[in-house]
């Protein structure tokens, strides 16, 4: 029996076994934003920013936001930064989109000037 079940056995007497048993794996299964971002490496900002566009659910426990593991393994590896780099499709995309550059960035995993750039022409321009 793992260390939290424990816990919830001896603190929530009301529950039934099935409902403490539930409750356990579902605490043991969420992570907390600095966790997300560790395993993306990545700042909190950008999982809350995440968050925000919908990209990753969460859940509220005790007023702070939390994701499930789930979830977390589901999300596709991201790389930020200059690291990364555009098929010519996304890039065709992010020249004809309309939305927010910080959610293109966010979703196509590049900075917000690089978004900028491509819709100006300055980059990526055989697109």
């Amino acid at each position: 029996m793992s260390a939290l079940l424990e816990l919830i056995k001896t603190y929530r007497t009301d529950l039934t076994e099935d409902q403490q048993f539930l409750l356990s794996e579902t605490l043991g299964t969420v992570m907390s934003v600095h966790q997300v971002a560790a395993v993306y490496g990545v700042t909190k900002a950008a999982v809350y920013a995440w968050i925000a566009v919908g990209e990753l659910p969460y859940l509220k426990i005790a007023g702070k936001k939390v994701v499930t593991r789930a979830s977390v393994l589901a999300m596709p590896k991201k790389r930020h930064g200059r690291k990364r780099f555009l098929t010519s499709d996304e890039a065709r995309e992010i020249k004809a989109s309309v939305g927010r550059t910080t959610d293109l960035a966010l979703k196509y995993g590049v900075s917000k000037p690089l978004v900028s750039m491509i819709r100006k022409g300055h980059r990526y321009t055989d697109v």
